[in-house]
């Protein structure tokens, strides 16, 4: 009985300092308010264009719109200032 006790004594003690020790610290700067409501995305969009070409996607984001565009070469980002505009249907380099 007592075997069995130590036992599951060692055990309990052995998890609990493997999860001690993996916590990772939390980023101050990550819970600041402001800026998790400046990277937050809003209007997302998304497009299908012929064999999946062209516009994919477009959201605003940091008061910026951002654009996807699905290219032979795979995928480009392009940002806009002005979160107005709309995306051009197609991506020209």
């Amino acid at each position: 009985m007592m075997h069995r006790i130590l036992c599951s004594g060692i055990i309990v003690l052995t998890l609990m300092t493997y999860n001690i020790l993996n916590v990772k610290p939390i980023n101050s700067k990550n819970l600041n308010e402001n800026q998790l409501e400046s990277n937050k995305v809003y209007e997302l969009k998304t497009f299908s264009g012929p064999m999946g070409m062209g516009l994919a996607k477009s959201f605003k984001m940091n008061k910026e719109k951002i654009c996807v565009y699905n290219t032979i070469h795979g995928q480009k980002k392009v940002v806009l200032a002005d979160e107005n505009i709309d995306c051009p249907k197609n991506w020209e380099k």
